[in-house]
């Protein structure tokens, strides 16, 4: 894999210099920007210093996303999820899907506690979006409070609004998407859209609802010209 960019070293250090003087941190990064790749580079410097890192996602795509990432730079972590009936729990970095971590959390302590094992010292969140106190990602945050909290995101709002001011103690940032076409790291792009009224679609874990997105999304008024329009305007 190619070496970090300038703005992706200066994102790594804004964030080690955050967790001097703050327990949870966010990052941002814009979609194509290199999140992962820049996020990985990050818990290799953890393992190399002693610090166990557990990264806690909530698609099965993200698993198989970060470990192809990670096992690029030579870090093999293991993997927590319902298709993987065994895993080792004592490897420095574990990938969880975090429905599969929230069931067990208490199998995998009692395991750290008998063969000693210190606990993990990093929680990593990709699309820390979806974190709330109240959902699966606050039980976890909640459970391990000693561990330091990196939220991983290219989005920092929720869609109702509301801050992470109860969540993190600090945001960090270092480059605009405007900035990453400008230095040729991201085409330029217009935008065609169909307008679509989502009131009424309901949000679950920060998304729209996918069956009732499809119901507004899926009609011949929004996708009957898809075809004409992307010949008209892609050429």
């Amino acid at each position: 894999m190619s070496e970090l960019r300038p703005y992706q070293i200066n994102l790594i250090n804004k964030v080690q210099e955050s967790f001097k003087t703050n327990h949870r941190v966010m990052m941002q990064l814009p979609t194509g920007g290199g999140k992962s790749y820049t996020l990985a580079h990050m818990i290799k410097s953890w393992i190399q210093q002693g610090d166990r890192v557990l990264l806690g996602v909530h698609r099965k795509e993200l698993v198989d996303q970060l470990y192809d990432t990670l096992t690029k730079i030579e870090i093999y972590p293991a993997i927590i999820h319902s298709e993987h009936k065994v895993t080792n729990y004592s490897n420095p970095v574990q990938i969880a899907m975090i429905q599969t971590l929230v069931n067990r959390v208490g199998s995998i302590d009692e395991y750290l506690v008998e063969n000693n094992i210190k606990p993990f010292t990093k929680l990593v969140f990709d699309e820390a979006h979806h974190i709330s106190s109240s959902n699966n990602y606050g039980h976890i945050i909640k459970h391990y409070e000693s561990a330091q909290v990196l939220g991983v995101t290219a989005t920092p709002t929720r869609l109702d609004g509301k801050g992470f001011d109860d969540i993190f103690d600090d945001l960090v940032s270092e480059i605009s998407i405007r900035e990453l076409i400008e230095q040729g790291y991201l085409c330029d792009f217009e935008i065609y859209s169909k307008p679509v009224d989502l009131k009424g679609v309901k949000v679950r874990m920060g998304d729209y609802v996918e069956s009732e997105l499809e119901d507004k999304l899926n009609t011949t008024e929004v996708i009957g010209d898809l075809v004409s329009s992307w010949a008209k305007y892609a050429y």
